[in-house]
């Protein structure tokens, strides 16, 4: 698999995307290669896909999601970037509805017929906030004790990271 350890790992990139989901972890799911990639969450409420797919919409800053399926949803796998190879496997996890960055056409459309709705928001959008959330952490770990992080990012979309640089007493930063 493509996929790295940061899909899988504790607060990782599929930890970020299911909380960003609105949905409370309760287990793992994936393949042989990799068991413990997917994250499975469960919503608040039972809501319907459509009504969902707004809200990850919503939530990921995606200019549209694209949509299989249609029904009411409560439980959610995640998996970040290209989820086509696992969509068996969110089934087997008995979820509701899968979110992922890619699906493919012919993937997402037999699993909707299946009885699992598919939400593609992009590989981008469904890996990006891990980014932000990665960039607070090593700021709190490598400067601990000062205001805020990273004080001069330049950019708000998560892939232009931005790493200050410590120069005659100010932060500059460096494309």
């Amino acid at each position: 698999s493509l996929h790295t350890r940061l899909d899988s790992a504790r607060g990782g990139v599929n930890d970020v995307l299911l909380e960003l989901c609105g949905a409370e972890y309760t287990r793992d799911f994936g393949d042989a290669d990799s068991p413990d990639i997917g994250r499975v969450g469960a919503l608040p409420e039972e809501c319907d896909v459509a009504c969902f797919a707004r809200n990850v919409k919503k939530a990921l800053g995606c200019g549209s999601v694209r949509v299989y399926g249609e029904g009411k949803v409560k439980t959610v796998a995640v998996l970040g970037g290209s989820g086509k190879d696992l969509i068996s496997s969110a089934a087997k996890a008995g979820a509701d509805v899968f979110v992922t960055g890619e699906s493919g056409y012919n993937a997402a459309e037999a699993a909707a017929e299946a009885g699992l709705c598919i939400i593609e928001a992009g590989h981008y959008h469904t890996e990006a906030p891990f980014t932000a959330f990665f960039e607070k952490l090593l700021s709190y770990s490598l400067f601990p004790g000062l205001p805020g992080w990273f004080p001069h990012r330049k950019h708000k979309r998560h892939d232009k990271l931005v790493l200050p640089l410590w120069q005659k007493s100010r932060w500059h930063t460096k494309n």
